[in-house]
Parts: C-alpha cells; structure tokens; sequence
C-alpha cells in the first residue's frame, strides 16, 4: 500500500449551497485541526495535497463524494476518518475510508458516470410524456458557460436513463460524469419545463466503470 487515502463522504443539507472552493477550504481547516500528516506541494505557494472528484453542483446534497489524501507517512484509513468527522462542519460526513494502493489513479481521470435522485416538490401531470419526448431525441442542445464564452452543446448522448417513480414524484438520472462528457442534473430540467426552486437534487453514486458491473472509486481499490 501506498501513503494516500481515498475516503467517500456526504454532503448535507446544511452545506448544499457551499461553493466547491468553500468545499475545500473546509477541508483544509479540518486537515489542520486534525494535525494529520498530510503532504504539501512544491513552490512558494505550497498546498496540502488532496483532491476531490467531479465537482458537485452547487445546491446538491450527496452521498457519494469523493477525495484523495496525500500523506508523508503510512496511516490506517479508518484512523483518518474519525479524525477527519471529529473537526468537519456538521454538514459534512466521511463515510468510509481505505487506504490506496502506490500510484493509484487519481480520482478525476477515472469517473465515468454520476446517479441522481431529483425530488419533485409539485407533481406535474405531463411529465411522463415530456421525459418520452426527451429520450426519443437524438439531438438535446443547451448553451454551456465556460471561460472562453457560452456555446451550444448536445447532451443526449450523456443520458443514459431517466425514469420517474411510480407515484410521480422522483426523478432518476444517470448521466456522463467526467472527461468524455459532463452532465449536470440543472441541465435537464428545463427541456422538462422544470424549475430549479421546484426540485430537491441529490447526488447518489459516482461510477468508474457501468458495464458489465458498475463500480465506484472505493470498489476499484479492492480490484
């Protein structure tokens, strides 16, 4: 085994509207507070080393977060995750935790795949038809903001299932979730002429691979 620790962690609703940058100074104050021996980068400006996943939206509470700790001496998973819940904001939790094989890959170059649970706070009856309408598209454009400008770009090859429960008051989302391709679960609600004050979004999983099994970030580490 390596130095480094990935850990799967919740993001509640007291945090959902913390930005991701918030996030991680959260994360570095508890680093601190905890005194873990936590690996610094090089130059003038030196940071403790950790990452996390895809970025959560903002607004998303979530059970399936993700983050890599670089350390400088070898430390039991589970020793880094009572410390860690011991000095986070309430709105955060470490679920599990597990020690990483030497030269892992990083978290962001192996997620494939996010699964959603978007809560309806009002029932809209022409939902089922609109959610038909939708998957028999081959084509779903929405206009992306980035740094170098807005531009139009197809989404419908990121979804892979969308399916409302029985009683019509939940949506499930699986969609792109990374290098290839990067859904956000805000990007379909309007071509469902949904609003985002009348859903509850809620992050499920975040998967390395979908086919033949699917697998999150922690399954991989145990082959």
């Amino acid at each position: 085994m390596g130095k480094s620790i990935r850990v799967r962690f919740q993001v509640k609703e007291t945090c959902r509207f913390i930005s991701h940058l918030d996030k991680v100074r959260s994360f570095e104050r508890a680093i601190r507070r905890a005194q873990l021996p936590i690996a610094y980068s090089q130059g003038f400006n030196r940071r403790p080393r950790f990452a996390f996943a895809q970025a959560l939206p903002v607004g998303v509470t979530s059970d399936a977060e993700y983050a890599d700790f670089h350390l400088t001496e070898y430390l039991e998973a589970e020793r880094l995750k009572i410390a860690l819940n011991q000095v986070l904001p309430s709105g955060f939790y470490v679920l599990e935790a597990v020690n990483l094989p030497a030269r892992a890959e990083a978290l962001m170059t192996i997620i494939q795949a996010a699964a959603y649970r978007i809560k309806l706070l009002e029932q809209a009856s022409e939902l089922p038809d609109k959610i038909g309408n939708l998957l028999a598209q081959k084509s779903i454009y929405i206009d992306k903001h980035t740094k170098k400008g807005s531009k139009q770009v197809n989404i419908r090859p990121w979804i892979y299932q969308l399916e409302l429960n029985e009683d019509g008051t939940e949506l499930s989302l699986v969609c792109a979730c990374g290098s290839q391709g990067n859904l956000r679960p805000m990007d379909i609600l309007e071509p469902l002429g949904l609003k985002l004050e009348e859903v509850l979004i809620h992050r499920e999983a975040l998967w390395i691979e979908m086919d033949p099994v699917r697998r999150t970030p922690i399954d991989i580490v145990g082959g």
